[in-house]
């Protein structure tokens, strides 16, 4: 059972320092006023802006959704308590018609003609279709379970509508304000939004874990699951919304975490590899049955509108929301090595190559990036590639000295110690050769060449492996015969 606080009267802010056309003002006051329960906020802190009140607008009872036509004329809201739609003039800030629909009405989309406006009625189980040009319902929908949020393609021909309690979402042709179909096995799914290309739909889901789905709009199939953490166990508690930026390259998702403390916030989603690269907070935790709105992105791109936190939330911000051209890639450089180039700025969506080399007599002992650990696949030098960046991120290596065998063959009558030996690079070895006894050096032996014949002897400067050997003879001695007179040795 869903908890509402409906409120009559909401106030608009605008960022201050930004001028803007007229309508651009108009149009974004009236989103300010009328997102308190159903939007959230951008990518930069709320005290990054001043925020001015520039008008007061009384809408129905509980606002729900609310969309602008694409010329920005028009702004239609939701009233969840009076069952209705107000249709408001960006040209004077005022009600200027009220559409009766069905009960509780939350979500609310137009057509890119700008010629019809559906609105989920998520008591009544029904999806009105509105005529702009005489507001009026032209058409009552029927067959959803608890429908909450909606979405239309760029070309105007499919409305997605997401069934709260029905774990699914019904597709519509504008063409028969028919179902044409159904897309089954999610879990609570609130809110939805669509691609710019008409590629994708992005659904918010709450419980046991909140997450946006990526499900592709050719196939009706869940792509890619985007995990948020946060939630409970029901709408209000993971936060409701989920928005596209209009150049597709960013989805905005509204969290909560009830069970930590942890407040309200908006997960900020990169749609090049589907994972979060931020999150925003919108504010402490208040009621635990509240959670923060659903999101609105103007059409420019240029703010999102912020609920700040709670259905009960008496205060919007508008923020920014001016995406960072440049990340910062961080390097962290070791001795014994370099990761060349330094740290360094690259533009989004742009590739980064960084080259690992270790110093002479030295090999790659590790790499990290983003603080995950990366496969060492060449010790003596290799590459690591940042691709498509979407994020700040960093790299680090560490290196290590290498280490030489001296390999010690021992040969007959005579022994070499120390036996075979471990040595850094660069390092020095001292040998002693012992023959046997009646035996003596006759060479020593050093990768092949002889090299001395006299112990000890002192393998300098090692650089690589190497193998070490003697040879040994036995000693000969005269017998001197001295022959007296008168007879002979032999």
């Amino acid at each position: 059972m869903k908890i509402y606080n409906f409120l009559k009267k909401v106030s608009i802010e605008r960022i201050g320092n930004k001028h803007q056309t007229t309508k651009m003002l108009r149009v974004a006051g009236i989103l300010a006023a009328i997102l308190l329960l159903s939007c959230v906020l951008a990518l930069l802190p709320q005290s990054a802006q001043a925020s001015t009140l520039i008008d007061t607008i009384n809408v129905g009872n509980g606002v729900g959704g609310i969309a602008v036509t694409p010329n920005g004329d028009y702004v239609y809201s939701t009233n969840r308590g009076d069952g209705t739609v107000s249709v408001i003039s960006t040209l004077s800030n005022t009600v200027i018609d009220t559409i009766t629909v069905g009960g509780n009405p939350i979500g609310v989309a137009i057509t890119p003609n700008g010629e019809y406006v559906y609105v989920a009625n998520y008591n009544d189980n029904t999806v009105s279709v509105i005529a702009t040009a005489t507001n009026t319902v032209t058409a009552t929908i029927n067959g959803f379970t608890s429908p909450e949020g909606v979405a239309i393609t760029p070309n105007g021909e499919l409305v997605y509508i997401t069934n709260y309690n029905g774990n699914s979402i019904s597709v519509i042709s504008t063409a028969t304000n028919t179902v044409t179909a159904t897309i089954t096995g999610l879990n609570y799914p609130e809110d939805v939004a669509v691609a710019p290309d008409g590629g994708s739909i992005y659904v918010k889901t709450n419980y046991d874990g909140v997450s946006v789905l990526v499900i592709s709009t050719s196939t009706n199939i869940v792509t890619a699951n985007i995990t948020l953490g946060g939630g409970w166990f029901g709408p209000e508690e993971g936060g409701s919304g989920v928005a596209v930026a209009p150049n597709g390259e960013y989805l905005y998702a509204t969290n909560n975490d009830w069970m930590s403390g942890g407040g309200y916030w908006l997960s900020v989603i990169s749609t090049r590899t589907n994972t979060v690269i931020e999150n925003v907070s919108l504010g402490e935790m208040g009621d635990p049955f509240g959670g923060a709105g659903c999101v609105a992105v103007t059409p420019n791109g240029e703010y999102i509108y912020a609920a700040n936190g709670g259905w009960d939330s008496s205060s919007i911000s508008v923020i920014s929301a001016t995406s960072p051209s440049t990340y910062t890639i961080t390097v962290t450089q070791s001795d014994n090595g370099q990761i060349s180039p330094g740290t360094t700025t690259v533009d989004y969506g742009d590739t980064q190559t960084f080259t690992i080399t270790p110093n002479s007599g030295y090999h790659i002992a590790s790499i990290s990036v983003n603080g995950e650990p990366v496969t060492v696949n060449n010790p003596l030098g290799q590459e690591y590639q940042f691709s498509e960046v979407s994020a700040s991120g960093s790299i680090s290596a560490t290196f290590a000295i290498n280490t030489y065998a001296i390999t010690i063959s021992q040969g007959d009558h005579g022994t070499i110690s120390p036996g075979t030996t471990t040595v850094n690079y660069g390092d020095s070895q001292e040998f002693t050769f012992a023959p046997a006894a009646g035996y003596h050096i006759v060479g020593i032996i050093v990768n092949g060449t002889t090299v001395a014949t006299t112990s000890p002897y002192t393998i300098s400067d090692v650089t690589g492996p190497t193998s070490l050997t003697a040879t040994y003879a036995i000693n000969t001695y005269a017998i001197t015969i001295s022959q007296g007179d008168h007879g002979t040795i032999s």
